[in-house]
């Protein structure tokens, strides 16, 4: 599965007057905006999946969430048990028709907090 960096300026923005906002790489709609603290969500036909701090936080659309999620659990549990997890990696070796790509956020808010988002789409 394909994954990158969200596009500064692009699919990842801020302005003073909207906030820091995630957008669908493919039709722009705002997945994720954080004004001053409130936090807000969006989808649209693309979205499959938001993944942050190490939970999916919620799947999107019809399609078989129950196998991806199965799958991921079985590919983390054997990189924890080789000692080596990277939620990256784990994605990586995640393969679903579902879901083509996966853009992520390092979101900065302080020393000792920086979550790191995850979106799954499908093209």
């Amino acid at each position: 599965m394909e994954i990158r960096e969200a596009k500064e300026g692009v699919e990842h923005t801020f302005s003073e007057q909207v906030g820091e906002q995630v957008k669908c790489p493919i039709c722009d709609e705002v997945w994720n905006t954080d004004f001053q603290g409130d936090v807000t969500f969006g989808v649209c036909e693309h979205l499959r999946f938001f993944y942050i701090d190490q939970e999916f936080v919620e799947f999107y659309g019809d399609w078989d969430k129950d196998r991806f999620r199965a799958d991921y659990d079985k590919i983390e549990e054997k990189m924890l048990e080789e000692g080596a997890l990277y939620v990256i990696d784990v994605f990586k070796e995640v393969s679903s028709k579902d879901i083509d790509k996966i853009i992520y956020v390092s979101f900065d808010y302080g020393p000792m907090c920086q979550p790191f988002g995850l979106w799954g789409y499908k093209e």
